[in-house]
């Protein structure tokens, strides 16, 4: 079907060119402010005992990393710094009247035990604390992974504790995250990178700025 001008005015039909032109579309979402989890760590005790004392003991808390958390008291890490001083031994009388065999074996035997005590938070500059006393000590200190602001603490003077139990959660909020809630149909012209503002109820007039750093692969089916 062809129309003339004139039909086309009557029609009342409009038309114009095809081009490329930017396209903006606000999409308004709501949210909560979280924790950035890349920012957070939990403080757990590497060995089983009893907390004697806690050093940080309230929530909101600001710490700085190193600072101590608390003096635990274990006999099993009495027991692994008495086995490091025989095995530091046998190695230093291996050094001086061993064959290479001999030294070879000490060395690892005595390896094996430094890296346990590593693994259950001795410090190296304890460690060779331990080898100038030579005495071992039946009590340890935890300390701050890295500095932040105390959000849970499950430690308190007194309780038992066994390997992996969490004492603290530590936060770094010099960066949080704005966990956003988008309507599926909008997900389209999400895409990562883009610039976002945001309001709170805390902050009323203030207006927050930021960038999106992730897009979940998944939906809320509620």
């Amino acid at each position: 079907l062809v129309l003339s001008k004139a039909g086309g005015e009557l029609a009342e039909i409009q038309t114009s060119a095809v081009m490329y032109r930017p396209l903006s579309v606000s999409v308004r979402m709501v949210g909560k402010i979280d924790f950035d989890e890349t920012r957070l760590v939990h403080v757990s005790a590497w060995v089983p005992g009893r907390i004697d004392r806690l050093y940080v003991n309230f929530v909101g808390a600001n710490i700085a990393k190193g600072e101590h958390l608390t003096y635990l008291y274990s006999p099993d890490l009495r027991t692994a710094q008495e086995e490091f001083l025989i095995a530091n031994r046998r190695w230093e009388q291996a050094r001086r009247a061993g064959g290479a065999d001999e030294i070879a074996s000490a060395q690892a035997a005595r390896d094996a035990v430094e890296k346990k005590l590593q693994l259950w938070g001795i410090l190296p500059a304890q460690v060779q604390e331990l080898i100038r006393t030579g005495r071992g000590d039946d009590h340890m200190t935890i300390f701050a992974p890295m500095g932040g602001t105390v959000i849970a603490k499950e430690a308190f003077e007194g309780k038992y504790v066994q390997a992996g139990d969490r004492l603290f959660t530590i936060a770094d909020l010099h960066s949080v995250w704005a966990i956003l809630e988008a309507y599926e149909t909008d997900i389209g012209w999400l895409r990562y990178g883009q610039g976002v503002q945001f309001e709170t109820d805390a902050y009323p007039g203030q207006v927050f700025r930021g960038r999106i750093a992730f897009i979940s692969p998944t939906v809320n089916e509620a």
